[in-house]
């Protein structure tokens, strides 16, 4: 459903579009296609809509700086947009979602080819859009993971620096628990405290039927599945993410929710 003003069956002016998913567009047209600011909101988190995404558009294309939210709380990925309108090129940055830490450096349409870790050191506005600032970008390149139901990532032991400050892996210290999840610091409330990535695979598939049993496998949705495959269990085989390593309680102090992130997807 799209509210605003038509001329000659054209857009003009402001406008609201209400979308299916209980979000909505706010923005503005200019013969029938987008022209000028517009920002997405999302379902409401905790009472507050989330912001999915803002930008600008000239005669229907994306110009100039562009955040896109990735899903619920999971970060954004912010930087110029190319020709084209896309997220391409040396200057762009995911920045994860407590808005202090970043991984900035080479994209193409949204994708990480090529990063560092960087900090988010202040902002400025500029034209109507607010532009980040970041230190200068050191330590060990990131990159899209690729994983699939044969790859669970390209760099199994390159730890994920944001989850890295907040937990660490010992020995557990319930009977016969293996290895375990401990955090480094306080946590706070809503906080994500650990990142799970692993093998995807559709759930319904005669592959997926016949795959041993795993105590790591999870659902994501109803069409995909999730899994920590054999020879990666222990954290000197995968450690780029931790999740896994969190043990089932029946008192939890902790849920599960979708994160979106730049390496693992």
């Amino acid at each position: 459903k799209v509210t605003g003003k038509w001329v000659n069956g054209l857009l003009q002016g402001e406008i609201k579009e209400t979308l299916v998913n209980t979000g909505w567009i706010e923005g503005y047209y200019k013969d029938g296609v987008p022209h000028g600011f517009y920002r997405e909101f999302g379902h409401r988190i905790n009472s507050i809509h989330t912001l999915r995404s803002m930008g600008r558009y000239y005669r229907g294309v994306l110009r100039g700086w562009y955040w896109r939210g990735h899903y619920d709380y999971s970060g954004f990925t912010v930087g110029k947009v190319d020709d084209e309108g896309k997220l391409t090129g040396d200057d762009i940055a995911y920045i994860y979602p407590d808005f202090k830490m970043a991984i900035k450096g080479k994209f193409i349409d949204g994708l990480l080819v090529e990063g560092h870790q960087c900090e988010l050191i202040g902002s400025y506005m500029d034209n109507g859009m607010m532009i980040p600032v970041f230190n200068e970008p050191s330590g060990p390149a990131f990159e899209y993971e690729q994983p699939s139901i044969r790859c669970i990532a390209l760099h199994p032991l390159l730890r994920d620096p944001w989850e890295d400050k907040k937990v660490y892996v010992s020995d557990s210290m319930l009977p016969q628990g293996g290895e375990g999840l401990f955090a480094k610091r306080n946590i706070e409330k809503r906080e994500v405290v650990a990142l799970y990535n692993g093998i995807k695979f559709k759930s319904s598939t005669y592959a997926a039927e016949h795959m041993p049993r795993s105590d790591y496998r999870i659902r994501l949705n109803g069409d995909l599945d999730m899994d920590i495959p054999k020879g990666y269990h222990l954290t000197a085989q995968y450690s780029a993410t931790l999740a896994h390593k969190a043990n089932h309680s029946f008192v939890p102090n902790c849920e599960w929710t979708l994160y979106e992130h730049p390496r693992f997807g």
